[in-house]
């Protein structure tokens, strides 16, 4: 991961970096709506940064898988709708 990505707190600082790296990663969205409506239009202009997903909604983490698979469905589906495609989102495999 680029150590200068930064996260949808700050989504302006990750533009520079995501210009600068050759592999870049935007760090990072969740399935929770506040998070989904900052970072994907960030990382549809930044179409040469993909995006890490973690599989949580505003719920939290769940402890079951289904739901989590549920969640990270979500995302690449919203992803889609702003013409992200599927394999610029990176589900991180620690959640």
């Amino acid at each position: 991961m680029c150590p200068c990505a930064s996260t949808a707190r700050s989504p302006a600082r990750s533009r520079p970096a995501c210009r600068l790296a050759k592999a870049a990663l935007l760090n990072s969205v969740t399935g929770e709506e506040e998070r989904l409506e900052i970072v994907l239009p960030l990382v549809k202009k930044n179409t040469t940064c993909p995006v890490v997903a973690i599989s949580n909604d505003d719920t939290g983490i769940s402890p079951d898988p289904d739901v989590r698979f549920a969640v990270a469905r979500k995302i690449v589906e919203r992803a889609a709708d702003h013409g992200i495609p599927a394999h610029d989102i990176v589900r991180s495999t620690r959640w």
